[in-house]
């Protein structure tokens, strides 16, 4: 919403004061007797209500899913407002946490315990994994319980768009495709399940009138939803009033389109100019106040999309806005911050955003500041008089900021620094005076070698983010840093040691140390008891010397390799879920144990020096199990029901795959044995794949990706031909219900065979229909997590896939065609299969043919090969 709003947030400000401020609004046009007995009922129900519903297992009434950046300052803050106004107990989240790739446990929980689930989709909703992976959790509460109130609200796009991912959302999945393609398909699925099933509300198509109106209607059906059963917990005392309260809502929604015009307008009517008016959130004033010099100490709270306008800011600019708290200058979309060339924009110094500094020093910013927000800040320093004792929030990421300030400042009441990408950053400041720091972030300052001693003294900390500290020479003190729950080392290259005293962070959840020079991990390591993440791996192309040794279950020194660093056991860290050891020189001995870790979702192994593999069937968590270049590895042991993702390219050793009897228990599977030319010189294709998936069947999953080494298409497919694109004709009486996916099979080559190997990145395929019409977007096959660099291969590699069906296919009539690529300017693909696959074809199984059309892969036959042939393949 309007900055406002977000002043009201982020003051903290009571509902008794909203309530006041409304009054006083009221007041003014002679309503005030009427509409204060309303608020009393109204406040007094909505407090009994409040304290019946923590009686039940609802926290929230509302949790709202929206990309902050599309639509933050405007709508979801006039949705909230009105929330507030009708005693909604809404949870927000401060959308400028939405950094990160991962979602804390706190924002799940939020979600379970929210009735209602709103989704609000925007042209931009689809560029954020954070909310992608929101979406997929409040489906599966959905799911899970019908108890759950999910509606979906389009709000620039339309539901064309979210449920074919088109337009922005096609763009977006492009860019998910080389960083998230574990999850991509599952958020395709989400977004066009969410279309097609949930009801909700489209901005473009309500009849009612704008905005205004569009949020009463939402707030509304909420509002009488929540009400409907009555105060069930309060006591028959209470039904007289409730009543009456009733009585009085249908007088507050006669006035309230009156009420809530004029909390929207009431600062614009401060003043004509927008420069004497206390808060500044339309682009237009903001750019004329700063650019024109028009600001005055009525200013107290402005912000502005740094993406969006240009605005030139020189020395003296703010120094009219000495009243100022609230200063939020935010990068918007970094779309717009694009060159001709598809790349951000920058200069040595940093990002280049569209507020230019028209001097070398800004020379005054308002003391009275609460929340400082610049991003891109242009200068160098902060101004030498500038002292915010009230400051709680600090963002200056990507900004071209060199020093914070000098000594010691009391900024007691600060709680977040954030300092990301500030690459001209050389040193902190002395902490010693804000000991309420919860999260420092310096990220990315590459010029950055020490962090300031008095860290140590934060016991407030939380998370400590040093990840591309790429001159960091010494670890930060940690002494006193007993509340640290993240602490993230990642890519501190010239960092060869952990920080001492780890054992004093008991609540520590997360230690990120890979890509650093660090070769010993100190004993303390073992009595984290609620570690859930540890990363020590490296990549290949680091490699220095890191041993290791014996990580999971500690040996005696005379049975370790020569040149092993003793390590402590890791196998009474019972809460870890993800583990990277890659390249750490880890042998045979080095694994026992592993099976105790009971939680382990994630293990990645690659690069190490096993022959063997532990059992790791009890590992029931297990989803993705990380082996590429594995060179030494022979077998693959007893996998868990939950597997989803196994990597092992370049396993050149590997001659024995697990028998799978039971089916996974996972909807997605993607098994990648590039290169691993051992496992197919004693067994054909079909039996390999018969081990992986039980008796060979594709049917039971959304999702499926197998690669192996080979040449040979299996004569199941029934449709092949040579080159990248096959089409297959649709039966007469094709109908979409009977129709489960498409099975289909590709082998791809080097352009060139020679003695080096010839690169890829990633394989994609798009679906069209008879008339050239596409079906659905292009999507890539599941590829690569723990491969940083391209996979190379120098002979011929297959892919077998399946895809389930989806809404898109509907539209399908006489034939579709399949298009395969292989990203990436060295390989090709050479030809290619595809079956569709059904629920059941009676007349094939009545014939005797063994398999029903919920197909099983069966072992191939001369017929079959011959009839490969006879199409054009080889064998």
């Amino acid at each position: 919403m309007s900055s406002i709003i977000k002043g009201w947030s982020d003051e903290v400000m009571p509902m008794k004061l909203v309530f006041q401020k409304v009054w006083l609004w009221c007041f003014s046009i002679h309503i005030v007797n009427q509409l204060g007995t309303f608020i009393l009922i109204l406040g007094f129900v909505t407090m009994v209500y409040s304290s019946s519903r923590s009686a039940h297992r609802w926290t929230y009434d509302v949790f709202v899913s929206f990309r902050g950046e599309d639509i933050r300052k405007t709508f979801v803050g006039h949705l909230f407002s009105d929330f507030r106004r009708k005693g909604i107990y809404a949870f927000r989240d401060d959308d400028q946490l939405k950094r990160g790739e991962d979602i804390s446990p706190g924002l799940y929980k939020a979600i379970e315990q929210s009735r209602f689930l709103i989704v609000i989709f925007s042209k931009d909703y689809a560029s954020s994994t954070w909310c992608l992976r929101e979406l997929v959790k409040i489906l599966k509460c959905k799911e899970m319980d019908d108890g759950y109130e999910v509606r979906v609200l389009y709000y620039d796009v339309t539901p064309e768009v979210v449920g074919n991912q088109r337009g922005s959302y096609e763009e977006a999945f492009v860019k998910h495709e080389g960083y998230h393609r574990k999850e991509v398909h599952e958020w395709k699925e989400a977004l066009t399940w969410a279309a097609d099933n949930l009801s909700g509300w489209d901005l473009q198509a309500l009849s009612n009138g704008p905005e205004p109106k569009f949020i009463e209607t939402i707030s509304n059906e909420i509002f009488h939803k929540l009400t409907s059963t009555g105060p069930i917990d309060a006591g028959d005392n209470l039904v007289g009033l409730y009543t009456r309260a009733e009585q009085m809502d249908l007088m507050r929604l006669q006035m309230h389109d009156l009420v809530q015009e004029m909390g929207w307008r009431i600062v614009d009517e401060e003043s004509e100019e927008p420069g004497k008016r206390s808060r500044l959130w339309f682009t237009k004033d903001v750019r004329d106040v700063l650019n024109k010099d028009k600001g005055t100490g009525a200013v107290k709270g402005l912000a502005m999309d740094v993406s969006s306008s240009e605005v030139d800011i020189y020395g003296k600019t703010f120094t009219r806005l000495n009243n100022l708290r609230l200063l939020n200058l935010y990068i918007g979309s970094w779309t717009r911050l694009l060159d001709n060339n598809g790349k951000i924009r920058e200069t040595k110094l940093g990002i280049e955003t569209k507020v230019h500094a028209t001097s070398g020093k800004l020379d005054f910013l308002s003391s009275e500041l609460r929340l400082f927000c610049w991003h891109g800040y242009p200068f160098h320093h902060l101004p030498s008089s500038f002292y915010p004792e009230s400051l709680v929030v600090l963002d200056l990421s990507y900004s071209y900021i060199k020093e914070i300030w000098t000594g010691s400042k009391g900024f007691k009441r600060l709680t977040s620094m954030k300092l990301a990408h500030c690459r001209n950053l050389i040193k902190t400041p002395d902490f010693t005076e804000t000991p309420n720091l919860e999260e420092l972030i310096l990220d990315g300052c590459k010029s950055l070698k020490e962090v300031h001693p008095s860290v140590g003294t934060l016991w407030s900390l939380l998370i400590l983010n040093l990840k591309r500290c790429i001159n960091l020479e010494t670890p930060p003190n940690c002494i006193g840093l007993k509340s640290l729950q993240i602490l993230n080392l990642s890519g501190c290259k010239k960092l060869d040691q952990f920080p001492q005293d780890l054992d004093i962070m008991k609540d520590l959840i997360e230690l990120h140390a890979d890509g650093t020079s660090i070769d010993q991990l100190p004993s303390s390591v073992s009595i984290l008891w609620n570690l859930q993440v540890l990363s020590l791996g490296q990549r290949e192309d680091m490699i220095k010397t890191r041993s290791l040794g014996s990580i999971f279950w500690p040996l005696s020194k005379m049975h370790h390799p020569p040149n092993a660093a003793i390590v402590p056991s890791l196998s009474g860290l019972k809460m870890l879920r993800n583990i990277d050891v890659s390249h750490c020189r880890v042998t045979d001995g080095s694994l026992g144990g592993i099976e105790g870790l009971s939680m382990l979702k994630m293990l990645n192994l690659s690069g190490n020096d096993f022959k063997s593999l532990p059992n790791l069937g009890k590992l029931s968590r297990l989803e993705t199990l990380g082996l590429v270049g594995c060179t030494k590895l022979e077998a693959l042991p007893e996998l868990p029901p939950n597997i989803e993702v196994i990597e092992a390219q370049d396993c050149i050793s590997l001659k024995e795959l697990p028998k799978k009897s039971t089916l996974y228990e996972s909807s997605f599977q993607s098994f990648d044995f590039t290169n691993c030319a051992k496992i197919i010189e004693n067994q054909s294709i079909e039996s390999l794949i018969t081990m992986l998936l039980p008796q060979g069947r594709i049917d039971p999953y959304k999702m499926l990706s197998v690669h192996l080494p080979g040449s040979r298409i299996p004569g199941w497919f029934t449709h092949q031909t040579m080159g990248d694109c096959i089409t297959i004709e649709l039966p007469q009486n094709w109908c979409y219900e009977n129709f489960k996916g498409i099975a289909y099979c590709l082998v791809f080559t080097p352009k060139i065979h020679n003695r080096r190997k010839s690169n890829y990145n990633s394989i994609g395929y798009r679906f069209k229909n008879f008339d050239g019409t596409p079906i659905g977007v292009e999507s890539p096959i599941p590829d690569s997590i723990f491969q940083y660099e391209s996979i190379g291969i120098k002979t011929d590699q297959m892919l077998l896939s399946y895809d389930a069906s989806k809404p898109d296919w509907k539209k399908a009539k006489n034939s579709i065609s399949v298009f395969f690529e292989v990203y990436g300017a060295d390989c090709v693909v050479k030809k290619c299969g595809a079956r569709l696959v059904y629920e059941e074809d009676e007349r094939e199984q009545e014939e005797g043919s063994g398999s029903r059309m919920i197909q099983w892969l069966a072992p191939s036959s001369r017929v079959e090969d011959e009839l490969l042939i006879s199409q054009g393949g080889d064998s």
